[in-house]
């Protein structure tokens, strides 16, 4: 099989996946929106956040690791594998160790304890399970990763939807998220067992060393992307309301979610990338690889944001439900952070490639600075709105400084062609989604798309060479 049709076929079964997350997840999130009072949806978002930093420790970006390695020396996978698991669970048992001795000063009510124990445990599962799917990704078997990431999120999807017609307590929407996290697990470990290699179990120090060690750079970007995603929760929290929360946390995560489109893109393309990153002869390729994956990258993030803005209310209203109205003006800052989160995740994929991970600390580090000082001064002014501004600010910081190492380290910049025209394109496209605002959020989203879409074509963003390469793509695929 060629190189471009099993990075398109690839492409394909990660969108898959990543679009299953994304659309059940938003789903999810709607109906618990409506089922819960804005309070208690404020508690619901604050259980969860805990439980997304708690999966990102436990990970400590084992999974980029892991595939960077395999793809490169297939022959050593169960040694990865189970050396990956062991440092995730050594991690996992830290933090409910450190969690259940801060019980006492948490001051926190029973039912509450009980959810984020709950979703420790389904959070700690999803992580194991992203270890077995890095194997899958480094044999570029993507279509495992979609079948395992649809079948939870649908469980979850389908009890949540049964958790509300039967109008049971809100302790059960976690135990909804253990059963689908559970189940994804038990299936990964079967197809591993079946399809890939039967691990043999043996620790090794040496190994569980260099994992740990090259895996720390990574996991200290990841623990403060999702500190600098959610900061904002705490402080709102810890200064305002649980409704407030609900105003800002609400468009936030739908925000974050939007990340899952280039993780899809470039998950496809990490094995190659990693393979490339090494090869004395193939820098030019590296190179070419990035510069085209910024450029499509931003086509796709500018336009959304600008059209999210024209269309927040609708957006809003048709997530959350009316009681979410106030979040509008939340949705319209952060909807900014999309074209920063987008190429931050390309950013992230590239200097982990070429070994240099450890630089990732640096630009989050400072991101987390940002965001915590900036929360607590705007915060005490404006409110939810002010932590909205904080978040987007620190997004915006931590791509410069991570794009400055990239361009330092590969001695490019993606930033010469392609970039004026998706600009003129969005703003057109949001010109005439704004003089039609009173029609269907459907048919504006497509008029939107088929508008933009329509402009770059004609201004000829894409490069005879590009068309050429989609072809390739579409008629290989």
């Amino acid at each position: 099989m060629s190189e471009v049709k099993k990075i398109s076929k690839n492409s394909l079964m990660s969108y898959v996946a990543r679009a299953s997350d994304l659309v059940v997840g938003v789903v999810t999130m709607s109906i618990i929106a409506r089922f819960l009072s804005i309070e208690f949806f404020g508690n619901y978002m604050l259980v969860m956040t805990c439980g997304w930093i708690l999966s990102t420790i436990v990970n400590m970006g084992t999974e980029q690791i892991i595939v960077r390695e395999i793809s490169r020396e297939k022959d050593e996978a169960s040694s990865f594998l189970v050396n990956g698991i062991f440092v995730n669970f050594l991690l996992f048992s830290i933090c409910i160790a450190i969690y259940s001795l801060s019980i006492p000063f948490l001051k926190l009510e029973r039912v509450i304890i009980f959810a984020l124990y709950l979703n420790f445990l389904s959070e700690a599962m999803k992580a194991f399970l992203r270890v077995i799917i890095s194997v899958f990704i480094a044999y570029e078997k993507m279509g495992y990763d979609a079948l395992l990431t649809f079948l939870a999120r649908v469980i979850v999807l389908i009890s949540t939807i049964a958790i509300v017609y039967f109008k049971l307590d809100f302790i059960y929407l976690f135990v909804s998220c253990v059963a689908g996290s559970g189940a994804g697990l038990l299936l990964g470990l079967i197809i591993l067992l079946k399809k890939f290699v039967v691990p043999k179990i043996e620790i090794q120090f040496g190994r569980l060393k260099y994992i740990f060690i090259e895996s720390f750079p990574v996991g200290i970007n990841i623990i403060s992307q999702q500190f600098y995603f959610y900061i904002g929760v705490y402080v709102v929290k810890m200064l305002e309301n649980e409704a407030a929360v609900a105003f800002f946390q609400g468009p936030n995560k739908l925000v974050t979610l939007f990340q899952i489109i280039p993780i899809a893109l470039l998950a496809a393309f990490q094995p190659l990338m990693s393979r490339l990153a090494v090869s004395n002869t193939s820098s030019n390729k590296f190179e070419f690889v990035y510069q085209k994956s910024f450029k499509f990258l931003f086509i796709i993030s500018f336009p959304a944001s600008v059209l999210g803005m024209v269309l927040a209310h609708k957006i809003i209203l048709l997530v959350f439900g009316e009681g979410f109205k106030d979040a509008v003006i939340s949705f319209r800052i952060l909807i900014w952070a999309v074209n920063f989160i987008f190429l931050d995740v390309l950013l992230t994929f590239v200097l982990t490639s070429i070994n240099k991970q450890r630089l990732l600390i640096l630009g989050n580090v400072m991101c987390v600075l940002t965001n915590t000082i900036l929360s607590i001064i705007f915060v005490k002014k404006y409110g939810y709105v002010g932590a909205a501004w904080a978040a987007l600010i620190s997004y915006g910081v931590v791509f410069v400084i991570d794009f400055y190492f990239v361009t330092k380290n590969l001695q490019c910049t993606p930033l010469k062609q392609g970039i004026l025209q998706p600009v003129i394109s969005s703003l057109i496209a949001g010109f005439v989604l704004y003089s039609f605002n009173g029609f269907n959020i459907v048919f504006l989203f497509l008029c939107g798309i088929i508008t933009y879409f329509g402009l770059i074509w004609t201004f000829k963003t894409f490069t005879l060479e590009e068309r050429q390469l989609f072809r390739s793509i579409f008629i290989r695929t």
